[in-house]
């Protein structure tokens, strides 16, 4: 009897750990418009807003855009301030968000998914920096707003096209995946025995171990490769980290999400 209850016990403590290291983080607060230089236009600012509290109410997800003058050239540096303005602001982790410097004209995309979960796929945050560059770089800083905004809202409404996170939001998508994945191990797991047993009927009980071995079945044969010369080709790896190219934009994956950015 108390074996029993030990391995129920057991079997309990682990199906909780298993549950509590999928269940949610805490979500932040809702995203917001800072901009310090009076760049978005009212008409625009309205449309982003629209979509923040749109993103925040539908998803639990934050859009953030802020518009500063100086933001630092250095990726490293940059990335880094851009992490802990998301997170001291109390964005939590599950969000994306636009930092531009308007007199040093560098900018920052931050995707964050500490929990290794997003909405936003690389290949989608990619899309969403190409009509941002287009826009900073010629100076059509409002619009650059919306459609930053605009995007992150649809690509987060839609899903990411390229599933590399674990992708259940709740508990219920997560024990409807496991208690699947449970039926058709067990389905699999006797269809192989099953087969396997079917195979052992012919055999008969030996007296030695000799019996169980089909003498024509085994075949050693020794065989050498030797080789008189041998060619070692040198390619040069290419170094670039952004193949679009110009104005010095880059992109990264760091502990805590996803960056685009650069020059514009």
């Amino acid at each position: 009897m108390r074996k029993i209850v030990c391995i129920v016990l057991c079997t309990f403590f682990i199906i909780s750990l298993c549950l509590g290291s999928f269940a949610s983080e805490p979500v932040g607060k809702m995203g917001e418009v800072i901009d310090e230089i009076g760049l978005i236009t009212p008409s625009d600012k309205a449309t982003v807003q629209e979509f923040i509290k749109k993103a925040y109410n539908e998803h639990g997800y934050a859009i953030v855009v802020v518009y500063t003058r100086e933001l630092s050239d250095d990726p490293s540096t940059r990335e880094a301030f851009t992490e802990k303005y998301f997170e001291d602001r109390g964005y939590g982790s599950h969000g994306i968000m636009l930092y531009v410097g308007t007199n040093s004209r560098t900018y920052d995309i931050y995707s964050a998914h500490k929990n290794h979960h997003s909405l936003i796929s690389e290949s989608e945050l990619d899309e969403i920096d190409y009509y941002v560059y287009e826009s900073l770089r010629n100076n059509r800083f409002s619009v650059a707003a919306r459609l930053f905004a605009e995007q992150s809202y649809t690509c987060i409404s839609t899903g990411p096209s390229e599933s590399y996170y674990f992708g259940g939001n709740t508990l219920s998508d997560i024990l409807e995946v496991v208690g699947v994945s449970f039926i058709l191990a067990l389905i699999i797991s006797l269809i192989v025995v099953f087969v396997m047993k079917s195979k052992m009927k012919g055999i008969k009980i030996q007296r030695g171990a000799h019996g169980y071995i089909d003498r024509s079945s085994v075949r050693i044969y020794e065989r050498q490769d030797r080789f008189l010369y041998s060619t070692i080709r040198k390619i040069r790896r290419d170094t670039d980290s952004h193949s679009g190219g110009g104005g010095g934009r880059s992109s990264s994956r760091s502990s805590g999400g996803s960056h685009r950015g650069g020059r514009f």
